[in-house]
């Protein structure tokens, strides 16, 4: 379900495979959060992980 969750993000869930070599072990849930406000075409793509930590509240590293 995706949804606008402030000014120009979108946050979303996903189904995400375990091991795409063996896709038998299943599915979890993988949250994210995307913004076009400052991309160009051609411009870089960037992706922000914040490790095993929730990233809840990191998308403002303006």
């Amino acid at each position: 379900m995706m949804f606008q969750l402030f000014t120009g993000i979108i946050a979303d869930v996903r189904a995400a495979v375990w091991n795409l070599l063996v896709p038998s072990l299943g599915t979890f849930q993988q949250r994210y959060w995307m913004s076009w406000e400052f991309y160009e075409p051609g411009g870089p793509i960037i992706l922000m992980t914040p490790g095993e930590s929730d990233a809840e509240g990191q998308f403002d590293y303006s």
